[in-house]
């Protein structure tokens, strides 16, 4: 009797979730949008899940097929959960433009209490989403950019050097931007001197080759945060491994703390982050602390300065898309 018990109860959820999984697939065809074959459970990231190949490079190849469909748009799925591919310009200027505050949020992972290098300006959402990008705004003017122009030629020294030593020989190129591309990331968004022109191992592209070439345990935890983000929140989950999470969060703490011990001055990203953590706006002057200092509002945290840098660090380990 107990084994029949237990088969039709195995039976019953079989079903149930067979159901769910149905309508939950049938999401974009009751919308009319055009999808692309998809397999039950892993949707279209089964390629992704098992590191064969990047989501984002999968996201680029539907957009293309879609595209030679002549769609205005289409649909994939990331697991069960629905993804949005806009192919038509005039779709898009309206997702950007006239009916942004419908697109606000990205359906990221974040939690920023546990995990707060997740809790950055492209996964936050709603009115958190809103009062830090209101926060950052000031640092991407035009001016603030130009401001870093010094910094960035200081590199471009070291890939001359590179390039010059090896004039007789073949130059992997795309490994020299990559490297290239690290020492920028690393001087304007951290300042820190990477040299990872002249140390290809040095510690911090090795840490941002790691934010992708993780261990299949890894890559299953991430997936899961990014297909059940309550779940994940409730269990405390992080997306990076913690020896990683470690040296990002301590070069941010360290950096911030020397120079806001030494008033050290430096034309690049950070230095901005560091007036909006003191100071909470942004003035034209080398200090990094004042006596009269805006509301408390205004002002970011450790945190956020730490998850905001992170979040270019993640190009050195993509630099094949900046080119």
């Amino acid at each position: 009797m107990e084994i029949i018990t237990f088969f039709l109860l195995f039976l019953s959820t079989l079903t149930l979730a067979w159901v769910w999984l149905k309508y939950k697939y049938s999401y974009w065809d009751q919308r009319g949008v055009s999808t692309s074959n998809y397999s039950y459970f892993w949707g279209n990231a089964k390629e992704a899940i098992f590191q064969e190949k990047s989501f984002t490079d999968g996201v680029r190849d539907y957009y293309k097929t879609f595209k030679s469909q002549g769609s205005k748009h289409g649909g994939i799925f990331f697991l069960w959960n629905p993804i949005y591919i806009a192919l038509d310009i005039n779709v898009v200027k309206s997702i950007m433009q006239s009916d942004f505050q419908h697109f606000v949020d990205r359906g990221i992972y974040y939690d920023e209490k546990n995990d707060p290098l997740s809790a950055h300006l492209f996964s936050l959402a709603g009115k958190k989403w809103k009062l830090l990008r209101s926060k950052l705004s000031p640092t991407f003017t035009s001016g603030k950019m130009k401001m870093m122009y010094d910094t960035l030629v200081d590199c471009t020294e070291g890939l001359f050097k590179v390039i010059d030593k090896d004039l007789e020989n073949p130059v992997d190129i795309k490994d020299v931007l990559g490297r290239f591309t690290t020492d920028i990331i690393g001087s304007c968004a951290f300042g820190l001197d990477c040299n990872s022109l002249e140390n290809p191992d040095s510690e911090f592209r090795a840490k941002g080759v790691q934010l992708f070439n993780r261990p299949f345990p890894d890559n299953i935890r991430v997936v899961a945060a990014f297909a059940m983000p309550q779940i994940a929140k409730m269990f405390k989950m992080k997306l990076l491994s913690s020896e990683v999470n470690d040296f990002f969060m301590g070069v941010v703490r360290d950096n911030v703390a020397y120079r806001e011990n030494n008033k050290i001055f430096r034309k690049d990203f950070m230095h901005l982050l560091i007036q909006l953590k003191n100071r909470g706006k942004l003035v034209e002057d080398e200090k990094l602390n004042l006596e009269k200092i805006t509301k408390d509002d205004n002002k970011i945290t450790l945190d956020e300065i730490a998850a905001q840098a992170f979040i270019f660090s993640k190009l050195v380990s993509r630099p094949h898309q900046l080119l």
